[in-house]
């Protein structure tokens, strides 16, 4: 299997202690390139600048965001919108987990240490198939469905058209796109008040169906 996720971490010292706390060895996963410190480190922050194009092989890419600068971190973000990559700045100074859609890329921002949790394990043992899992773990649905609740929720509070565009409404509460397909999947390009109450209702179900 080829290595398509992509981790750069400039404190090897804090990689080992935060692994061994959580009981995960990352030379087991073969989908992993783990660049930590030294001269590999600084070979491929510099690619960032001098050939960007190197970053082509990955889907995924993980950066300790305060290893780079303000100017590298604007070209990993514009090239992963420009190339739909998904990308994952992790630091201490970030202080909540955050998911959000940069273009046509995905951007998480995340705590160093929440980054090296059992979370990193589940999301590498399922491929990377699934960002939410690194930001959430086995919760991630639960987890989005709860915001998505409180999101439409104040939308139908708020709500005074008769109509309005489906498309705008998703722009408005930006869902993740499994929302989307699963619970929007609708043969209008309008939706009403009516509908969006039992779409919520329907997020109202399957959370009590996850918490058991």
């Amino acid at each position: 299997m080829s290595e398509k996720i992509l981790l750069v971490e400039d404190r090897p010292s804090r990689q080992q202690i935060y692994s061994k706390n959580s009981g995960i060895d990352l030379k087991r996963f073969n989908i992993l390139k783990n660049v930590c410190g030294g001269e590999e480190f600084h070979s491929v922050k510099g690619e960032i600048t001098k050939e960007i194009n190197y970053f082509d092989k990955f889907d995924i890419l993980m950066f300790h965001r305060s290893a780079l600068s303000t100017d590298e971190r604007t070209m990993i973000i514009n090239y992963a919108d420009s190339n739909s990559k998904t990308l994952v700045f992790f630091s201490g100074g970030i202080s909540a987990t955050n998911i959000q859609k940069v273009g046509k890329s995905q951007l998480l921002t995340i705590n160093s240490k929440d980054f090296y949790s059992e979370n990193l394990k589940l999301f590498l043992e399922n491929e990377g198939k699934e960002i939410s899992e690194l930001a959430f773990g086995t919760n991630w649905k639960l987890n989005q469905l709860t915001s998505a609740k409180e999101k439409l929720t104040l939308n139908i509070l708020n709500f005074v058209n008769e109509k309005v565009e489906l498309e705008m409404i998703l722009d408005e509460l930006s869902f993740p796109q499994w929302i989307k397909d699963e619970y929007f999947n609708i043969d209008s390009s309008e939706i009403d008040k009516e509908q969006l109450v039992s779409i919520n209702k329907n997020f109202e179900a399957k959370i009590k169906e996850l918490v058991g």
